[in-house]
C-alpha cells in the first residue's frame, strides 16, 4: 500500500464542519442587521403615515368648527356643543357615542359610524389624484374598483369639556397591524375646539 504524505491529505469532517459554522456565523450578523434596518424602516413609514392619517382627521374637525361657526354669525348658541352636532344633521353624535366616527377627506360632509370594528378601516386608493404630474392615492372610506384595505382604523371621538360650553375635546386614534413588529400599534393624537365665535 501507498503511504500518503501530510502534504496529500484533505480536509477532515470536523474541520470542514467548523469551517461552515464560520462562515454562517460571519453572514448571519450582518444580514441580521441589515433585515432589522428594513424592519426599523418598514415601522416607520407606517407611524409616520398614522400621524398624518390623525392629523387629517383634527384638520377636518376643525373645518367643521369653522364651517358652522361662520354660517351661525349673530345667533346666540347656548349650547355650542349640543348646536355642533345637532347642526351637522345629527350626523356628528356619532363622534360623542363610545365606538367614537371617522371623516372621509373625499367627502368632509360625510360621519361614518364606528360601531362596527371595520367601518373605521380606511380604504387606499391608489390612482386618486391621477391628474397630477405624479400618479398619488388617499386614503378614504369610499370603496373604489381600484382600491384596497389599508392597514389602518380611524376613529375620532369627542366630548364636552365639563362646565364649559365653548370647549370640546378631540382625540383622534389611528391604529393599524404592523407588518413588521407583531401587535397592534396605536397613534393618537387630542386636542381641543375652542367656540372661538362665540362673541357674534
Amino acid at each position: 500500500m501507498r503511504k500518503i504524505s501530510s502534504s496529500q491529505r484533505g480536509f477532515t469532517i470536523l474541520e470542514t464542519m467548523v469551517a461552515i459554522t464560520l462562515l454562517i456565523t460571519a453572514m448571519v450578523a450582518p444580514m441580521t442587521i441589515a433585515a432589522r434596518g428594513l424592519q426599523s424602516a418598514f415601522y416607520a413609514r407606517e407611524h409616520l403615515t398614522a400621524v398624518y392619517l390623525a392629523q387629517e382627521a383634527m384638520e377636518i374637525m376643525r373645518m367643521h368648527r369653522d364651517n358652522y361657526a361662520l354660517s351661525h354669525q349673530g345667533s346666540s348658541a347656548d349650547d355650542w356643543y349640543s348646536s355642533y352636532f345637532v347642526g351637522l344633521g345629527n350626523r356628528g353624535s356619532a363622534c360623542a357615542g363610545a365606538a367614537g366616527c371617522d371623516v372621509d377627506s373625499r367627502d368632509m360632509s360625510t360621519f361614518i359610524d364606528c360601531t362596527s370594528p371595520l367601518s373605521c378601516r380606511l380604504q387606499y386608493d391608489g390612482d386618486a389624484l391621477v391628474g397630477d404630474a405624479v400618479s398619488r392615492g388617499m386614503y378614504t372610506h369610499e370603496i373604489t374598483a381600484i382600491g384596497s384595505n389599508s392597514l389602518f382604523t380611524r376613529v375620532v371621538r369627542l366630548a364636552p369639556v365639563a362646565g364649559n360650553n365653548n370647549e370640546i375635546a378631540v382625540t383622534v386614534q389611528v391604529s393599524w397591524q404592523a407588518n413588521v413588529f407583531s401587535g397592534m400599534k396605536t397613534v393618537t393624537l387630542r386636542s381641543t375646539l375652542f367656540n372661538h365665535y362665540n362673541a357674534y
